[in-house]
């Protein structure tokens, strides 16, 4: 554990200029699912039976108090179009599915920062735009060409130390945007290696509680996947978190 700690002070001496690089595109569903195990959240819009073609509008904006309380929206999540929203019925992978429309684009804006964030993309020969921001502005965006891609698209980003606060997306040559299956989870604290007074501040103080915590299995220094181990991966996310400062 000495070894550990003197190891991990001189790495954190490097880090202490790192500059914030958390921020990446996630490919896949599978790659979200992992970084929110149980902590996962999601919307499909299955509180209400519409068949094929049809469609109801909803609220503009959209969350657990502006929907009517049988559409079941999850709590912590707003959507928002700068026209309409509505939730469709459709027929994908032979089944009846029903999807939300939102003209022009659609904003999703969410109550906390969330580590990774993600959902499907449904058109037929468009290309989809969609930028994710934090509180610090753009993190990135996903371009989709749905012509290059079977059945729906998904886009998903991840920031595991500053946290995802928004989505935004619009689709080419197309007045609407089409999602579904919209994910996310595992809040980000404010400052993910703050362990030690002074709060909002970062020293070696900080590096000691972590170490202490992380060598007994503490949950708050199982930082990362995968979830209820404490290894080297939790050690860097603690390195990469100090390195980027509290915001």
């Amino acid at each position: 554990m000495k070894l550990l700690r003197f190891s991990l002070i001189g790495a954190v001496m490097l880090a202490g200029s790192a500059s914030h690089a958390s921020a990446q595109q996630l490919e896949t569903r599978a790659d979200l699912e992992l970084i929110l195990d149980d902590a996962i959240q999601a919307e499909n819009f299955e509180g209400v039976s519409l068949h094929a073609g049809g469609q109801l509008p909803v609220a503009n904006p959209l969350n657990s108090d502006t929907g009517a309380a049988f559409l079941g929206i999850q709590p912590g999540v707003t959507y928002s179009s700068p026209e309409s929203l509505a939730i469709v019925g459709t027929f994908t992978n032979g089944k009846e599915n029903n999807i939300l429309r939102s003209d022009l684009q659609l904003d999703i804006v969410f109550d906390e920062p969330q580590r990774a964030v993600g959902f499907d993309l449904f058109g037929s020969s468009a290309i989809s735009t969609v930028s994710f921001f934090g509180e610090s502005g753009l993190l990135g965006v996903a371009v989709i060409d749905h012509a290059q891609v079977a059945g729906a698209p998904f886009a998903g980003w991840q920031d595991q130390i500053f946290g995802i606060t928004s989505v935004r997306a619009t689709v080419v040559g197309v007045n609407a945007v089409f999602t579904d299956n919209i994910t996310w989870g595992r809040v980000v604290p404010p400052c993910p290696a703050d362990f030690a007074l002074p709060a909002g501040s970062l020293d070696f103080s900080d590096v000691l509680a972590f170490l202490v915590a992380f060598g007994d299995g503490e949950d708050n220094a199982d930082l990362t996947v995968p979830y209820g181990v404490w290894d080297f991966s939790d050690i860097v996310f603690f390195l990469t978190a100090f390195g980027a400062g509290c915001p």
